[in-house]
């Protein structure tokens, strides 16, 4: 199975995220996350009944909320005949999705919004992130 975990940090306030605790698709919740006396942020885990693992972080004093998706699947993984898929796979995601189907549409929106995104697919991983004004990360979360 591919793990896949989500970080989102920059976030006003937690609950304003559409995923609520009582939401079916949520099976854990985790509330009490060690850190520093000197973090000031608030922190929560979540299991969602399909694997994915999200840690949410909010920390009103950012200028912008973001938010980054690790596949636990790299470049390590390509079948031997096909070497670079996974990060072949990296790029096609800017090419368009359901919600911006037109190629560079997600990156226009984030641009226009304060905000830009980019990838890196290593061994073992590959992770997306972007970063976005507070009042439009609902929309960047596609």
């Amino acid at each position: 199975m591919i793990l896949t975990t989500v970080f989102i940090r920059a976030i006003r306030r937690i609950s304003t995220l559409s995923v609520r605790m009582s939401d079916p698709a949520v099976k854990r919740v985790v509330s009490d996350i060690i850190r520093s006396p000197e973090d000031k942020r608030e922190y929560r885990g979540l299991e969602f009944t399909n694997g994915l693992k999200a840690v949410l972080v909010s920390d009103p004093t950012t200028d912008k909320s973001s938010a980054a998706l690790d596949v636990h699947i790299g470049s390590l993984s390509d079948p031997e005949n096909i070497s670079g898929l996974a990060h072949f796979c990296e790029h096609m995601l800017f090419l368009g999705t359901e919600k911006y189907p037109k190629e560079n549409e997600y990156s226009q929106f984030l641009s226009e919004h304060a905000g830009s995104s980019n990838a890196f697919t290593s061994g073992e991983h590959t992770n997306y992130y972007f970063d976005v004004s507070h009042e439009h990360l609902q929309g960047a979360l596609d």
